[in-house]
């Protein structure tokens, strides 16, 4: 469990200078990341979200991702999707994914703000609590 980093995304969600321009969850994400953990991990986001999934699962930083294996403060992928540039958000538990998005759900600020994974779809994700060792490095299939 990584509580920092989520705490750094509900933060995020209000604070007017972390990424509000809809359609940019990897800056978003990016932003938050570099709050809780400094440039360690920048060289891993690309311009779309797509690319940062790709990049991080060429480092080792992904599996599949099942509703029940997800913990507070992994940064969820969809690979699909949103106009083909996929997503990112961090889970940050009962109030759902922290992120920024093209659509108008969950919004809290600008184009921030929460949804359920169920809105999410099929994920991979990131358990940023173990840096380069996933807590189950075991594929799990998709929800």
């Amino acid at each position: 469990m990584n509580q920092r980093l989520a705490n750094a995304a509900i933060a995020a969600v209000t604070d007017p200078s972390v990424e509000q321009k809809k359609g940019f969850c990897s800056r978003f994400v990016r932003q938050v990341t570099q709050k809780v953990y400094g440039d360690e991990y920048r060289s891993l986001f690309g311009a779309s979200a797509i690319e940062t999934g790709h990049n991080f699962r060429d480092a080792g930083l992904t599996v599949n991702a099942t509703a029940s294996t997800i913990e507070v403060g992994d940064i969820l992928f969809k690979m699909t999707g949103s106009g083909g540039f996929g997503h990112v958000g961090i889970y940050v538990g009962e109030k759902g994914v922290a992120e920024n998005s093209s659509t108008s759900i969950g919004r809290v600020q600008g184009a921030k703000g929460f949804r359920t994974l169920a809105q999410m779809g099929t994920l991979i994700w990131w358990d940023a609590s173990l840096k380069k060792s996933p807590r189950n490095p075991k594929r799990m299939p998709c929800s």
